[in-house]
C-alpha cells in the first residue's frame, strides 16, 4: 500500500509541476509587430564638394527585420550586405543611429521611413529607406 501511496505521490508532483511550468506566460515583447519580412526600397547617394556626385541610384530589395543583441533592439536588414542595429523603446521610437545626421521611425506597425548619413562638411553617403512589411 506504501508503494502505491508514494508512486501515487510522485506522479501527482510530477503533473502538478508540469502543469506549473506550462502556465508560465512569456512577457509580450513590443519589438514582434516589427519582426519578419519586409520590402525595402532603398536609394542610395553619395557626393564630394571636390568630385560632385560620386553616385546615386536605388533599389528594391527584400529584407527582412530581427531581434536585435539586445532586449530592446532591432536589427533592419535593408539590403543584400547592409544592416543596421537601432534601439526601439516602449513608445516605439528609434535611437542608437550611428551619427547625428541619421532619423527614422516607423509610422505605423507595416511602414518604416529611415534617413541614415554617413561624412561631414567636405561630403556624404546617403541612404534612404522606406521599408513596408509583407
Amino acid at each position: 500500500m506504501q508503494k502505491h501511496q508514494r508512486l501515487f505521490s510522485v506522479v501527482l508532483l510530477t503533473v502538478v509541476l508540469s502543469a506549473n511550468s506550462a502556465c508560465k506566460k512569456v512577457p509580450f515583447d513590443h519589438r514582434n509587430k516589427y519582426l519578419g519580412e519586409w520590402s525595402f526600397d532603398v536609394h542610395y547617394s553619395s557626393f564630394t564638394m571636390n568630385e560632385g556626385v560620386l553616385y546615386d541610384y536605388s533599389e528594391t530589395y527584400k529584407g527582412e527585420i530581427v531581434y536585435g543583441e539586445e532586449k530592446s533592439n532591432i536589427i533592419i536588414k535593408y539590403a543584400a550586405d547592409k544592416s543596421i542595429e537601432l534601439v526601439i523603446d516602449e513608445d516605439e521610437m528609434l535611437s542608437g543611429f550611428p551619427t547625428h545626421y541619421c532619423s527614422g521611425s516607423f509610422k505605423d506597425k507595416k511602414n518604416l521611413d529611415l534617413y541614415l548619413r554617413w561624412g561631414g562638411l567636405g561630403g556624404a553617403v546617403i541612404h534612404e529607406i522606406k521599408g513596408v512589411k509583407k
